[in-house]
């Protein structure tokens, strides 16, 4: 079940991307990173004994979805394990439940995009300013908290 949320994740990112042709200054407030999204709602279907199997779920996400889309292997890598990472160590501290998982999910696309925008700063990719990073920022939220909420929501685990 977690590779097939990852998997529909990945196309819906992909399909919404191509559908819409994001640019740097004209990203809507609908603005998918549902991928990260859906790493951050798997963390909760592992455990420590058992993070390296979400670790190897984040490496797979990270290289099918930069050959769909950013074809910067390095820095996808970089990016997703991180997310993966923090997504381990906060669970630990949070309790699961919707508004937990929220404030996760927050943490993790702020930075996810604080360590993008530093990662081009540093290859001198374009001139990044902090006002870019709290304009995708806010950009990328709506969509993803609702689509959280509903995966939260639908896929949570029934008492028999």
């Amino acid at each position: 079940m977690k590779l097939l949320i990852v998997f529909i994740s990945i196309f819906f990112d992909v399909l919404l991307c191509n559908m819409f042709k994001f640019s740097t200054y004209n990203i809507s407030y609908f603005f998918p990173m549902l991928t990260i999204t859906s790493i951050v709602y798997i963390s909760n279907f592992y455990t420590n004994q058992n993070r390296k199997n979400y670790y190897m779920i984040t490496l797979l996400c990270a290289i099918i979805y930069d050959t769909l889309t950013i074809n910067n292997l390095l820095i996808t890598l970089t990016l997703f394990e991180t997310v993966a990472f923090l997504n381990i160590k906060l669970k630990k501290k949070f309790n699961n439940n919707l508004f937990n998982n929220i404030l996760r999910l927050i943490l993790s696309i702020f930075i996810y995009d604080l360590l993008f925008i530093f990662l081009l700063f540093i290859v001198k990719y374009q001139n990044i300013n902090f006002g870019l990073l709290l304009y995708k920022f806010s950009h990328s939220l709506i969509l993803n908290i609702v689509y959280f909420s509903i995966m939260f929501l639908v896929l949570k685990k029934r008492k028999a």
